[in-house]
């Protein structure tokens, strides 16, 4: 994934997510009870609208093991679904696009390649294009990760033929081009979608391409301002006639949404104009839906945890004044590579049949879609509390210094690393063999979130920690086991899960080191959040 940078010097002064925004600041989060300091919202608070999930693809370990850049168009009685996929890692050399498509959207036969492998070169889906009756498949093609030569972008779009079931031999439509994607129709009878290009001094470049009436590649090219590059801007109409593209800057915790705006059909932009909305730095989407509100997808969390996934309503485009989780369950990768990272993430969504069809890739592994009636979507815009103001209930939390804590050898103890709970935290080096636990009792009955936390040592690909840490989780229930990501979302209380209790009972959670990186052991938290241990 390409390193995101500042769009515009003034990020940081930015105002926080529940604070009223500054006229004329564009878009705005304006959620009654919802926190200004985005570092205290609890996300899990939120509500979780109700909705169908649907599996599309599942990654296969050293095969198809990296999966990510999900897209999804209904024509002519069918869903189409393409995401790019790879044998491990994102953007390694001979990155490919699969594609699926479905009659009901709900079962989804073997996934066939739209892209095939190029060497020294990787595809990104870029959407699709439906125009005179036909659908393409845009796909991206650039130099991967370690190539040892960088070529020019080049966008490409393939024609779903009918007759043959399959989409076939591509088409260039532009070059040095990265569709973000598909192109819409303007007011203007112009299509129009939005971008980045290859550019000498910085590598990438905001863009703007207009045109696609006369031929697939009659384009005429502009660049948005205030910014060195578009992570994956989207624009819509507004009821004034006017477009708004809405994209994110700054690096997470400060960053937010800004938001551009043009009066001619996508030709000329506007300046950012800075917002309160928080983002994880991860894809966002937003579209209009038939029964006239706004939704916008995103990773609010502004930690740069991807998760929840949420989705924010709109009246007018601008002013967000409800948001609800999609996704909220903790969720761990299965098997490592470059850039993989836990959460649902780069979603895309679009209308159809009375539903909101959301896809998005889990863990950068698995393809799966969420779907959403018009009819919960206009509950949650009735509702009368979006952000619960009362109290939780009481928290208990268990670290490595307390006499709950145990493990089967030694764990050496540091205070090096910051974002630990308490006076220090446990670990065991890389390829050292050992265990943890920590158990924790709730002191009354009810329905309890389980929090696990562990310390920061650098981020992603670059961290000593380790990437799959064993977990195992004993509750009355039963027991769950997983995995946790330990580099990335360290200083911070991530959700395992949560679970109905009576007032003595125990949880246990035990994590187990030996892998290629350091494992921590610090602290975990039981907070209860309903008194009815049913909920």
């Amino acid at each position: 994934m390409l390193r995101r940078l500042l769009m515009f010097h003034a990020i940081a002064a930015l105002p926080l997510a529940g604070a009223p925004a500054a006229a004329g600041s564009g878009v705005a989060l304006q959620v009654t009870g919802l926190p200004a300091d985005p570092s205290k919202i609890v996300w899990e608070r939120l509500p979780l609208l109700p909705s169908e999930r649907i599996t599309v693809f599942r990654g296969v370990e050293n095969v198809s093991a990296f999966n990510h850049h999900p897209t999804i168009a209904w024509h002519d009685g069918r869903f189409f679904a393409a995401w790019s996929s790879g044998d491990r890692d994102e953007d390694a050399p001979g990155q490919r696009i699969l594609y699926a498509t479905s009659v009901d959207g709900r079962t989804w036969p073997t996934a066939v390649s739209l892209a095939d492998a190029v060497p020294d070169h990787g595809y990104t889906p870029g959407g699709f294009w439906i125009r005179d009756g036909d659908i393409y498949a845009l796909a991206s093609l650039r130099s991967s990760r370690g190539a040892t030569r960088e070529s020019e972008y080049e966008l490409l779009a393939y024609r779903w033929d009918k007759a043959k079931a399959a989409f076939v031999q591509p088409v260039r439509v532009a070059r040095n081009f990265f569709s973000n994607d598909g192109p819409r129709r303007t007011a203007g009878g112009q299509w129009l979608m939005l971008g980045k290009s290859q550019a000498p001094a910085a590598r990438v470049a905001a863009r703007v391409a207009r045109g696609g009436v006369d031929s697939l590649d009659a384009w005429t090219f502009g660049t948005l301002p205030g910014a060195t590059i578009a992570h994956d801007t989207f624009w819509c109409a507004l009821a004034d006639g006017r477009l708004v593209a809405i994209e994110a800057a700054g690096r997470p915790p400060e960053r937010r949404l800004v938001a551009m705006f043009s009066g001619d059909s996508g030709a000329t932009w506007s300046d950012p104009l800075p917002s309160n909305f928080p983002d994880a730095d991860s894809r966002l989407h937003g579209l209009q839906l038939s029964n006239g509100y706004h939704v916008l997808l995103n990773n609010p969390n502004p930690s740069r945890y991807r998760i929840p996934l949420s989705l924010a309503l709109s009246r007018d485009g601008l002013q967000y004044d409800r948001i609800a989780n999609v996704r909220i369950e903790q969720t761990n990768k299965k098997y490592s590579g470059h850039a993989k990272a836990p959460g649902y993430q780069y979603a895309r969504g679009m209308e159809h049949d009375g539903r909101l069809w959301t896809i998005y890739s889990v863990n950068k592994e698995d393809i799966e879609i969420s779907t959403i009636t018009l009819h919960e979507i206009e509950r949650l815009a009735k509702s009368e509390e979006t952000y619960p103001t009362h109290d939780l209930g009481p928290e208990v939390i268990v670290d490595n210094r307390d006499s709950r804590f145990a493990s089967h050898r030694p764990w050496p103890t540091s205070r090096e690393a910051p974002g630990y709970h308490g006076l220090d935290y446990a670990y065991l080096p890389a390829d050292t063999a050992g265990w943890a636990k920590w158990s924790v009792v709730a002191p009354e009955a009810g329905a309890y979130r389980l929090y696990l936390r562990w310390t920061t040592i650098g981020f992603s690909q670059k961290s000593p920690m380790e990437d799959i840490a064993p977990l195992e989780i004993r509750h009355p229930g039963g027991i769950d086991r997983t995995t946790v990501d330990q580099t990335r979302y360290g200083g911070t209380w991530v959700c395992l899960g949560v679970h109905p209790l009576q007032a003595g009972e125990t949880i246990e959670v035990k994590i187990t080191a030996g892998g290629d990186g350091i494992t921590v052991a610090d602290a975990i938290k039981l907070v209860r959040i309903a008194s009815d241990p049913a909920r």
